[in-house]
């Protein structure tokens, strides 16, 4: 005789054959009622490889939340490309991450509107006698449209997660604003880093306000950054709060 408790097994297994259901009816039993906590125990008890089996044979592909794609990327500082060969070598563990144009849709909503235009900037060629020569041609620079709004924006959100630190040095009424650059890969970057963070040089804590394809030489530096000059130096007036 099984307790009462298991009367109620025809509403929980309905449609399975007389053996598989006598099997969950001793399930039941066994565990007081508590199936769910029983299959865990069952689970728990086998090898990483039998584990692996039963997902796959189940059909079960273990998900990463929505949306964490994007902090991978981020995080680890990956290309769209890079985060692709990502998603195809997790899916071969039966591991799922959403789909990159459910990415970059997102993405959207997170970004800060951008300006993309061809600027005249100047490269070093060979001339017809082999000697080196400037040469002037088009070729693109992207920036943001506001550094100031994007800079506020980055302070609100350090401040609901209560990340802003002043390190006992910088004035509790001032935000400190790094801006610096870097040459590589044939494109010139500009970045800007909020000092008033626990890691100021960090990756998360970078952002590119700027970044064209061209030498960092001074007439092209001042070429790309004609639109947010006057943006950084209006900052230094900007009130936060």
């Amino acid at each position: 005789m099984f307790p009462k408790h298991v009367r109620t097994h025809h509403r929980l297994h309905h449609g399975h054959k007389p053996e598989e259901l006598d099997f969950l009816i001793r399930r039941e039993s066994v565990s007081g009622g508590a199936t769910s906590s029983q299959m865990q125990r069952e689970f728990g008890r086998l090898n990483e490889e039998e584990k692996e089996n039963l997902l796959k044979g189940v059909g079960l592909r273990p998900g990463i939340p929505s949306g964490a794609g994007l902090l991978l990327k981020a995080n680890l500082a990956l290309s769209w490309n890079k985060l692709r060969h990502l998603r195809r070598w997790l899916r071969n563990w039966n591991v799922s991450l959403d789909s990159e144009s459910k990415d970059r849709e997102k993405a959207k909503g997170m970004t800060s509107p951008l300006v993309a235009e061809q600027l005249p900037f100047t490269f070093t060629v060979k001339g017809p006698d082999g000697k080196l020569a400037t040469e002037v041609r088009l070729a693109s620079c992207v920036c943001l449209e506001d550094i100031s709004s994007t800079v506020l924006q980055r302070l609100d959100l350090l401040e609901r997660e209560g990340k802003l630190t002043w390190h006992g040095v910088i004035p509790s009424d001032e935000i400190w604003l790094k801006i610096g650059g870097d040459k590589g890969g044939g494109s010139t970057k500009a970045v800007f880093e909020l000092c008033n963070v626990a890691h100021p040089n960090s990756i998360e804590n970078t952002i590119v306000w700027n970044i064209f394809q061209a030498p960092d030489r001074r007439h092209n530096i001042e070429t790309a950054y004609k639109i947010n000059l006057s943006q950084i130096n209006a900052l230094c007036g900007t009130m936060w709060k």
